[in-house]
């Protein structure tokens, strides 16, 4: 399985543990909660504004087109439950950030998560392709260099620091699921 780790810091474990549990699972069944565009814009505007976060695209810059953008809904599903507790066993401080599932159009426009959460800066993200297609495009801290990690069909995970300005985006071709934890 691919893991990526976009850090400075030694997270070994942390990825080996996160690919283990989720490789045996299928998410296709799990439900998710449909969010129209403007819900989501809302949410992100009210938390997420350009001044409070300085240099980073979410807040006013952060359309999202009807029908792209869904949540997996987490209360009940005990796998998700479980893989959080998991994580918490390495990662004390770790909570879930996001549940996102895209369909075959789906995307996020060039942002950056910066000031979201300072005092949890990191990101662990498994994310699951029913098709192959999608991607996940960063520039580096400091580069103008843009790298482009082609997702693989089935699970992958990847962890980043998002108080270094990781500016990134992502396009889907299948239909994808992800669940993001900070810590």
């Amino acid at each position: 399985m691919l893991s990526c780790n976009l850090t400075s810091r030694d997270f070994a474990a942390l990825l080996s543990t996160a690919s283990a549990f989720v490789g045996g699972i299928d998410p296709r069944k799990w439900p998710v909660r449909r969010l129209d565009g403007r819900e989501v814009n809302a949410v992100y505007n009210d938390r997420h504004t350009n001044e409070d976060i300085g240099p980073s695209l979410k807040g006013g810059h952060f359309p999202i087109p009807e029908s792209n953008w869904d949540h997996i809904v987490v209360p009940g599903n005990t796998v998700l439950e479980d893989y959080l507790r998991l994580i918490q066993q390495i990662e004390s401080t770790a909570s879930f950030s996001s549940t996102h599932f895209m369909d075959a159009d789906g995307f996020m426009e060039w942002h950056t998560n910066k000031g979201e959460s300072p005092e949890k800066p990191h990101r662990l993200y498994a994310t699951y392709n029913d098709a192959p297609g999608s991607f996940f495009r960063y520039i580096p801290n400091g580069s103008t260099e843009v790298i482009t990690l082609e997702e693989p069909v089935g699970w992958y995970v990847k962890v980043f620091n998002v108080e270094v300005e990781l500016l990134h985006c992502i396009r889907s071709r299948a239909n994808r699921w992800s669940i993001g934890i900070r810590f």
